[in-house]
């Protein structure tokens, strides 16, 4: 996941990964404007050369969703569909994110592995 702070810094070091010699296959974006955010990380894997590199998108993502960006053209190669596809619109969900950062009075780091091989998240 590249936006947990800023989607095209997260895409950048991606490239320094790939240019590195490690693996990424794709990176995921789960929030923003989703749209402008595909075409402008797209945009930087395709200009330096990585265009086997795919966008996964997720973060709500509904059958509507899914039908507007194909409409519009907008460069995903995979959407994560969960909420609500396994919840009932009349069935209230809590879409949030939960990050420990202490567990028994002690200070936690949580290291995220994403679909970017060798780049981290520090919490």
């Amino acid at each position: 996941m590249i936006d947990t702070y800023d989607t095209v810094e997260g895409a950048k070091k991606a490239v320094k990964l790939l240019k590195e010699g490690i693996k990424v296959l794709g990176v995921r974006i789960d929030s923003g404007d989703i749209p402008e955010l595909c075409r402008e990380v797209r945009k930087i894997f395709d200009q330096e050369g990585f265009k086997h590199v795919k966008i996964l998108v997720s973060g709500g993502v509904d059958e509507y969703d899914l039908e507007e960006r194909v409409s519009e053209g907008v460069p995903i190669d995979a959407f994560g569909v969960g909420i609500k596809l396994l919840t009932s619109a009349d069935a209230p969900y809590l879409d949030i994110a939960y990050k420990l950062v202490e567990y028994e009075g002690k200070p936690k780091l949580r290291l995220v592995n994403n679909f970017v091989s060798g780049l981290k998240t520090f919490y």
